[in-house]
């Protein structure tokens, strides 16, 4: 199941502010996703979230949360719309739309779904220790 989410448009982030963030603020982002697909023209100004986003997966702090991740990219001049695709290990593919979000705002739902993909899997070994099955209810 592919989401195409589009968000409000909002300032674009720099594509060299990565350098100044602590690497904490992305050293875990690959733990919870099998795949990470960017592809963006490299004319295109509205690109600057999928490189931007590129970098942080890129790092070899991000490497190390999850080295089983796949991060494959495109540069292609003839792309209309730059994109983001995230592959969680839960099989949910998000598409985002790069020129409608920023890296941080990627970054974010990558947080978010993350913790929600831990709660899950904390509700499931209480359910097994306890002898009951719990189905948590996410929305």
């Amino acid at each position: 199941m592919t989401r195409v989410i589009l968000a409000p448009q909002r300032p674009l982030w720099s594509a060299s502010a990565h350098a100044r963030l602590p690497a904490a603020l992305y050293g875990s982002m690959l733990k919870h996703l099998k795949r990470v697909v960017v592809q963006f023209n490299p004319a295109d100004k509205t690109a600057a979230a999928a490189r931007e986003l590129l970098a942080r997966v890129s790092t070899s702090t991000a490497k190390l949360s999850n080295p089983k991740c796949q991060v494959d990219y495109k540069v292609d001049e003839d792309l209309a719309q730059s994109f983001v695709e995230l592959h969680f290990n839960n099989d949910e593919v998000q598409k985002l739309m790069t020129a409608d979000v920023s890296a941080k705002d990627i970054q974010r739902i990558i947080e978010l779904k993350s913790q929600e993909l831990e709660i899950q899997t904390v509700f499931k070994e209480v359910g097994a220790n306890c002898g009951h099955t719990v189905k948590p209810q996410m929305h």
